[in-house]
C-alpha cells in the first residue's frame, strides 16, 4: 500500500474514530470486503486532496470533543452525526470525478455503501443541529449572544461606503455639539405643582429620549448593582404618571420623541401616552439583549409564557416631515430598528447606541433625555431626571448656545453624497 492510499485510508479512520470516540454515531464500522475495495476505488484522487479531507476530520473530531467538555451534557444531548457527515461530500466529489472521466457511473455500488453506511440502531429523523434553544436551558446563554459582527463597528466592515458615512457622521455630529453635557436635577418630577415648561424652556426641544423607570426590579437595586450617580431605591412611575408629564409644552414642532416602554404591555401603553403628548407613532426600534458577560435573571413576579429578552422604543413624530424633501431636518433609513447590545442585571441603563441612531437621524441640535442620571450625560444634550445630582442647566443662557450657529447640523456635501436617499414623491418623479 502507497503513500496516498495509506492516506486515504487515515482519512476515513479518523472520521469513524470521531464518531465513535464521542458516542455521537452507531457503531458501524466499513466491513472488511469495503475496507479491501477502498484503495482501487480511491486510485484517481489526487494525494494533497486526501490529505486536506484527512486535516478536515481531523479538525471535526477536535471541535467535537471540545464541544462536549465545554457543554458537560450528556452525549444524547449534543448535536447528532453519522459517519456519513464525514464521507459523503468526499467520496460524491470523486464519483462526479469518476463520471466526467468514463462517461457512466462505476460499475458497482461500494461508493454508495460508503457514503450512506448501514445503522446497528434506527436513525432518528430530521435531528435538530445547532439548538440554541437546548444550549439556553441548559447554559443560560441566550442564542442572540451568537449572532456575528453584531456590535456598531463590527457590522460595517464589509461595506466601505456606509463606515465612512457612519465616520462622517460622528465627526460632523461632535464637532457641532455647540455645548457640554448639561444636567437638571429634578427630584420633584412628578409632582402635581412641577412645570417643565417653566424649568426647561417653552418648545425648544427638538428631540426628547424618554427612559421611564416602570420596573419594579428598579426598586429593589443592591448596593452593590446600584450604577453610578444614583440615589439608592427608585421611585418606580406608572404610566398614568408618565402620561401626565407635559412633554408637549417643552417640544418644538415639529420634533421626536424616542420613549422607552420596555417589554410588557408598556408597547400598548407606550402609544397612548405618544397621542396624550400630540404625538403619533412613526417607528419601533427593538433593543434584542445579549448576556455575554453575566448569566441568571433578576425578574419579579410570574414568568412570562415566552422568556422575554427584548425592549422596545417607540419613535413618536409631531409636526408635517417628508423624508425626501425635509433633508435638511431629518436623514431616513441610515440605521436600522433593531439593536443588538449588552443586557445589564439592573436592568435600566440602555445601550448607547441608541444616541447614535437619534443624531444620525435628526439634525436637530435642541436634544433633551429625561430619566437620566450623571452617567448618562453627553456633549449636545440636557440630561434630566431625579437621579441626577448636579445641574448646570440654564433656561435663560440655553437659547444663547444656538444664536450664531442655528439649531441645526449644517450641510455636508460628503454625507449627502453618502447617505441612501428616499424616492421624491409620486407627482414629482
Amino acid at each position: 500500500m502507497d503513500a496516498q492510499e495509506r492516506d486515504a485510508m487515515a482519512f476515513l479512520d479518523a472520521a469513524s474514530s470521531t464518531c465513535h470516540t464521542t458516542n455521537l454515531a452507531t457503531s458501524t464500522r466499513l466491513s472488511s470486503t469495503e475496507a479491501s475495495d477502498l484503495p482501487q476505488l480511491l486510485a484517481d484522487i489526487p494525494p494533497d486532496e486526501v490529505v486536506t479531507e484527512l486535516l478536515r476530520a481531523r479538525k471535526m473530531k477536535r471541535d467535537l470533543l471540545r464541544n462536549v467538555d465545554a457543554t458537560r451534557t450528556r452525549p444524547s444531548t449534543c448535536p447528532q452525526y453519522s459517519i456519513s457527515r464525514f464521507e459523503e461530500p468526499f467520496l460524491a466529489q470523486n464519483l462526479r470525478k469518476y463520471q466526467s472521466r468514463h462517461g457512466e457511473e462505476p460499475p458497482s455500488s461500494p461508493l454508495r455503501t460508503l457514503a450512506a453506511p448501514r445503522a446497528v440502531t434506527p436513525k432518528i429523523p430530521n435531528v435538530l443541529r445547532n439548538d440554541y434553544s437546548q444550549h439556553f436551558l441548559d447554559t443560560g446563554e441566550r442564542p442572540q449572544n451568537t449572532i456575528r459582527d453584531a456590535p456598531f463597528p463590527n457590522r460595517l466592515l464589509e461595506y466601505p461606503k456606509l463606515q465612512e458615512l457612519m465616520r462622517l457622521k460622528a465627526a460632523h455630529t461632535a464637532a457641532h455639539s455647540l455645548h457640554p453635557p448639561l444636567f437638571l436635577s429634578t427630584p420633584d418630577l412628578g409632582a402635581s405643582t412641577y412645570d417643565l415648561a417653566l424649568r426647561l424652556g417653552s418648545r425648544c426641544f427638538d428631540v426628547i429620549l424618554i427612559n421611564p423607570p416602570t420596573d419594579p426590579m428598579d426598586a429593589l437595586i443592591s448596593a452593590e448593582r446600584k450604577p453610578p450617580g444614583s440615589r439608592g431605591k427608585r421611585r418606580v412611575w406608572t404610566w398614568d404618571q408618565i402620561a401626565k408629564l407635559k412633554i408637549e409644552d417643552v417640544a418644538a414642532v415639529p420634533s421626536f420623541v424616542f420613549l422607552w416602554t420596555g417589554d410588557g404591555d408598556g408597547l400598548e401603553r407606550g402609544r397612548d401616552v405618544l397621542g396624550k403628548w400630540g404625538y403619533r407613532r412613526a417607528e419601533d426600534i427593538t433593543w434584542v439583549k445579549t448576556n455575554k458577560t453575566w448569566r441568571g435573571s433578576v425578574r419579579l413576579g410570574d414568568p412570562p409564557v415566552l422568556l422575554r429578552q427584548k425592549e422596545h422604543c417607540l419613535v413618536g413624530i409631531k409636526g408635517t416631515l417628508r423624508r425626501s424633501i425635509d433633508t435638511h431636518f431629518i436623514h431616513c433609513n441610515v440605521d436600522t430598528d433593531v439593536i443588538v447590545a449588552e443586557d445589564v442585571p439592573h436592568g435600566r441603563r440602555k445601550p448607547t447606541e441608541i444616541y447614535t441612531i437619534i443624531e444620525n437621524f435628526c439634525l436637530g441640535r435642541r436634544r433633551l433625555q429625561i430619566f437620566g442620571s450623571d452617567d448618562t450625560g453627553r456633549p449636545g444634550w440636557v440630561t434630566v431626571g431625579p437621579e441626577v445630582t448636579i445641574s448646570t442647566f440654564d433656561p435663560q443662557a440655553y437659547p444663547k448656545f444656538f444664536e450664531s450657529g442655528g439649531a441645526v447640523i449644517p450641510f455636508h456635501p460628503d454625507i449627502e453624497a453618502l447617505r441612501p436617499k428616499s424616492p421624491p414623491p409620486r407627482n414629482k418623479r
